[in-house]
């Protein structure tokens, strides 16, 4: 199956992450093939550093005004 899909779990424990990869691993979808996303913070932990070098994507979440602060300083 060359299917392409986008799995997005509402992340509510530390179990979520297991029983996930658990039920996708037993259908041989999951080796190699997952790309997480998640906030720009994790970036800076143990986890992060694995995550940036795997290949993972990282969301900086930033408030609309200092986006508009940003984009008119730029002009």
């Amino acid at each position: 199956m060359d299917d392409e899909a986008v799995v997005l779990v509402n992340h509510q424990s530390t179990s979520d992450v297991p029983v996930v990869m658990a039920a996708l691993h037993n259908k041989n979808l999951v080796l190699g093939k997952v790309m997480w996303i998640m906030d720009d913070i994790f970036k800076y932990t143990n986890f992060g550093w694995i995550s940036y070098f795997h290949g993972d994507f990282f969301i900086l979440q930033v408030p609309i005004h200092d986006i508009i602060c940003f984009i008119v300083s730029t002009i």
